[in-house]
């Protein structure tokens, strides 16, 4: 199981993405689920958005790109505009990271990388590379303008929930934080004991306060 996210409307419906199996909804808490890959071209799901408001529009991440259901995933249709061309032998814009802007819900941010192979120690296929959509996923643009390290895999990005301005993403090389919407970022990594960050949240009573995780070893 790579993700696992709640209908934000609904906290007995739950949706997890496999990595071969794809998509799976389960309306009685994750006692029964239902396999939903009508149109799915990737079943790596590597992260799934929900929409705030219109929770029928969901967003998965998968290696192969974002696919976009507005139907609570019945159907499925690849959302590619804006992102590099498509390669033959190798992944184009994989994603690592998605997130919908909690005041803006028509505005969603992905990054690009695969944050499970970077783990592993092998090619994460990092590009420093941050995109926004402002139609719910329908065509994208990047926005980072290359500020980011060029092989930074992305694998969390969260906005905050009282001000849309303020922007942090997670990658392998440590936390960047934006306050202007992504136009400029810099790094935010005071008291990290190490650079390689996972997931990032911001407390929902205290959005001041945000917690981060990063890649440890077992011993």
């Amino acid at each position: 199981i790579q993700s696992i996210a709640f209908d934000p409307k609904d906290p007995d419906t739950l949706y997890v993405g496999c990595d071969v199996g794809g998509f799976y909804l389960s309306t009685d808490f994750g006692k029964r689920f239902e396999i939903r890959n009508n149109g799915l071209r990737d079943y790596f799901v590597e992260c799934i958005a929900v929409h705030p408001q219109n929770t029928a529009i969901i967003l998965l991440g998968t290696q192969g790109g974002i696919f976009r259901t507005t139907d609570k995933g019945k159907t499925w249709q690849r959302m590619g505009e804006g992102f590099p061309p498509i390669q033959r032998y190798a992944y184009s814009s994989p994603i690592g990271a998605l997130c919908f802007d909690p005041q803006r819900p028509n505005i969603v941010y992905a990054g690009i990388g695969r944050p499970r192979w970077a783990r592993e120690g092998g090619n994460g296929q990092g590009q420093g590379a941050l995109y926004r959509s402002d139609d719910t996923g329908v065509t994208w643009r990047r926005i980072d303008g290359g500020q980011l390290p060029p092989d930074a895999v992305i694998s969390d990005i969260e906005v905050k929930p009282d001000d849309s301005r303020v922007i942090l993403v997670a990658t392998n090389k440590g936390v960047f934080r934006s306050d202007d919407e992504g136009k400029t970022w810099h790094p935010s990594n005071n008291g990290l004991p190490h650079l390689f960050t996972q997931e990032l949240a911001f407390a929902p009573s205290q959005p001041n306060r945000v917690y981060v995780t990063l890649l440890t070893t077992a011993r």
